[in-house]
């Protein structure tokens, strides 16, 4: 059970790398260094599948559409998710039985409160945290043509490949098993339809636990 807290810590700060800033926020606070952009992923390894990501407003707008499915053993589970973060709440959907959960923004508070003290923008205090926990800049590679920077934590067993904000690779390695997701075609400072960046009308949304009070009965179980 040690292992789990330690995997939820990375999902939490890469949440807030390509994490979410609130629409009140300052005009001029920007999460990604490019205004809007459209990412296509493929997923392969333990999870297979693909990804797309919408997002306007330097990143302060952003919508995953995710299909992917597992395979463990002889079972096999599919998802078809939108994941749509808005300000300090984070709306969780199942595409195909039409509903969903709203959830508050993990570490959206801390985040948007170190910029405001420290003049810096999202993806600053996003590797500042990386760092922290005991991630570090290993070199750089280019990527669809970007120049990324790659960031890996060893005690997770985790790379990603961050340009301009935007992670364009992540490699997983849990319990042994590889799990890859990586952009195969990028679209910067496009237009991006505005329905792709609004929760769906037929969705049923209920309010769901904090990521951050599930991570501290966590560790309290754990000892971490």
């Amino acid at each position: 059970m040690k292992a789990l807290p330690g995997g939820l810590r990375f999902f939490l700060v890469i949440f807030a790398i390509a994490g979410w800033s609130a629409d009140s926020f300052s005009q001029d606070f920007r999460r990604y260094k490019i205004r809007s952009g459209i990412v296509e992923y493929k997923m392969s390894g333990m999870q297979t599948g693909t990804e797309t990501i919408y997002f306007d407003r330097w990143g302060m707008r952003e919508a995953r559409y995710t299909q992917t499915e597992i395979k463990v053993a002889n079972m096999s589970v599919k998802q078809n998710r939108l994941t749509l973060l808005h300000g300090e709440w984070t709306y969780g959907v199942d595409l195909d039985k039409k509903t969903g959960t709203k959830t508050p923004t993990p570490l959206w508070k801390e985040l948007t409160g170190a910029a405001k003290r420290e003049g810096k923008d999202a993806t600053e205090i996003g590797e500042e945290m990386l760092a922290r926990m005991g991630g570090r800049k290993i070199g750089a590679e280019t990527l669809l043509g970007k120049s990324c920077d790659v960031w890996e934590i060893k005690s997770m067993n985790t790379k990603s490949w961050i340009w301009q904000g935007v992670t364009l690779k992540t490699e997983v390695n849990m319990m042994g098993k590889m799990m890859t997701t990586e952009a195969v075609r990028l679209q910067d400072n496009v237009s991006v339809p505005e329905e792709k960046l609004t929760l769906p009308n037929n969705v049923k949304i209920t309010e769901g636990a904090n990521p951050m009070d599930m991570l501290k009965n966590l560790k309290k179980k754990t000892g971490n």
